[in-house]
């Protein structure tokens, strides 16, 4: 890359500090972490960057991955040292958010996030709409993914790639006759699809503004790092954006159609070469953060 990227720099202004610190909200599966070897060391190198360099500038380091807390325990077991600790953790889609609790060692949900995802939400209509769709499209076409992909603000389908845009209308149109505010996100390669249906306060973005607001960082010193269709809502915020070079589909295509649509695109969210965690420790080379 070529192009000069827009460097960071402390300031006041309102209820937001900065310090020459940054905001890192990145994406977990196809983003920090991979299964190749390859990937794997590209985890680790971005593990001892952030440590050495990152962490004296008291930066933040967030997680905001689909993953329960469970899946982000058990994948943090199988990574080992390879994976760094994040201070915060966004899971299952921007619909819980964990902080450490007073001893260090363990993960809290936060419950006022939790608490303002209640607004206009009723997961029995959601739940009852959502079978309803199971029935119309056949169980070979749409499913319910399993249990422990479920909460309380989150139901999520598996929905055949070709369906998957019907599907949104038809639930968006039955939610709509309910009363219930729901936000229809969806994200995968091949086949089929995940269909997340949310409270419409839930999200990505949403949890990545609450955790913003929370620490006193400026959008201007947030980044987030995407991999697929689930990680465009972060990407869409004031803040900037990097999409590693083995993204999905979806996500290449937002990207390209934005970028010919919108100036200045191209200097708050870049598209890298680098595949996984280098396509990260790349994005904050051209932000020149490194």
């Amino acid at each position: 890359l070529t192009r000069q990227g827009k460097g960071f720099s402390g300031s006041v202004c309102g209820d937001e500090t900065t310090t020459t610190g940054i905001l890192l909200v990145s994406d977990l599966d196809g983003t920090m972490v991979g299964s190749s070897d390859a990937a794997d060391a590209a985890t680790l190198d971005f593990r001892e960057y952030w440590l050495s360099e990152q962490r004296v500038r008291k930066s933040l380091l967030v997680f905001s991955t689909g993953r329960t807390l469970e899946q982000y325990l058990e994948l943090k077991r199988e990574k080992g040292e390879t994976l760094c600790e994040p201070d915060y953790l966004i899971c299952a889609v921007g619909t819980r958010v964990y902080e450490k609790g007073m001893e260090g060692n363990d993960w809290v949900e936060n419950a006022k996030w939790r608490a303002k995802l209640e607004d206009n939400w009723c997961k029995e209509a959601v739940s009852k709409r959502a079978e309803g769709l199971i029935q119309a499209y056949g169980e070979s076409n749409v499913h319910l993914r399993p249990t422990h992909e479920q909460n309380s603000h989150k139901i999520t389908c598996g929905v055949r790639s070709e369906l998957v845009e019907d599907c949104c209308e038809e639930l968006a149109e039955k939610l709509g006759e309910d009363g219930v505010s729901a936000k229809l996100v969806y994200s995968g390669k091949g086949d089929w699809k995940y269909l997340d249906i949310l409270s419409a306060s839930a999200g990505k973005l949403e949890s990545l503004e609450f955790l913003r607001k929370t620490t006193r960082f400026s959008p201007e010193n947030t980044i987030a790092c995407g991999d697929s269709g689930n990680d465009i809502a972060m990407l869409e915020g004031e803040n900037k954006g990097i999409i590693v070079g083995n993204a999905q589909p979806d996500l290449t295509t937002w990207y390209e159609k934005h970028s010919e649509s919108q100036e200045h695109f191209e200097e708050r969210v870049v598209f890298t070469k680098g595949t996984f965690a280098s396509g990260i420790l790349e994005g904050l080379g051209f932000f020149d953060v490194l």
